[in-house]
């Protein structure tokens, strides 16, 4: 009688066991993983010249509850910029790096919005040339920014939760610290992607 009492306990242990592992397989497969590139305008909310601006992100989806989904996002950033005054041509070089957080709401299988936050770091990397005559001048000066991203957008899939993605982001703001002044970027990015 003890024996099999036993016998029994272990069976059921061995079976909520598997079950576990199934569920932890099942949620596992349904993290969402993808990748993809944006572009659009970054403007200079201090005065400075717009810049084209195209960022590379991976992201992935660590946690889902109903709606609510959060995750981890990696984008990385390239702008240019450029302006002339007179004689002197100005260009500037920008790139990006800011891991964030991000909470995503699954309002239905094909609309997704979501609020992204992190903290990272820029360089600004500006190429001066002056023109007197016939002679140039090139002077070459970077500068390394502590980076604060936020950003609100929409992901949209046409497939549902594979393939591919579209992506709206109508407030990408760049906010960099460096040397006691602040520098406000605010871009308006569109892009697609693709998630597995």
């Amino acid at each position: 009688m003890i024996v099999r009492r036993i016998a029994l306990s272990l069976m059921l242990i061995v079976c909520l066991g598997a079950t576990g592992v199934a569920e932890a397989r099942v949620r596992s497969s349904e993290l969402a993983v993808g990748g993809g590139l944006l572009i659009g305008p970054g403007i200079d909310l201090n005065g400075g010249p717009t810049a084209l601006k195209l960022n590379f992100r991976g992201w992935l989806t660590a946690m889902e509850r109903d709606q609510l989904e959060l995750g981890l996002v990696l984008p990385f950033g390239l702008g240019f910029s450029g302006r002339s005054q007179g004689n002197v041509d100005i260009s500037t070089t920008l790139f990006e790096l800011a891991p964030s957080a991000r909470v995503l709401v699954a309002l239905n299988e094909y609309v997704r919005p979501y609020f992204d936050f992190g903290p990272g770091f820029s360089v600004a990397s500006t190429e001066t040339v002056v023109r007197i005559f016939n002679l140039e001048s090139h002077d070459t000066d970077s500068r390394t920014s502590i980076l604060l991203r936020i950003a609100v957008g929409v992901e949209i899939l046409p497939l549902r939760k594979q393939g591919l993605v579209l992506m709206v982001e109508p407030v990408a703001m760049n906010l960099r610290f460096f040397g006691g002044a602040t520098q406000a970027e605010y871009g308006l990015l569109f892009g697609a992607g693709y998630q597995l």
